[in-house]
């Protein structure tokens, strides 16, 4: 999680479900 340069702007930016659906894609295709 790179929240470093705009704290709490992913929490603005995505409701739950879409950030864990983010990290859950992040983890299965962009690494």
């Amino acid at each position: 999680m790179r929240d470093s340069k705009y704290p709490g702007a992913g929490h603005l930016a995505f409701t739950a479900r879409e950030w864990n659906a983010f990290l859950h894609a992040a983890k299965g295709d962009r690494l």
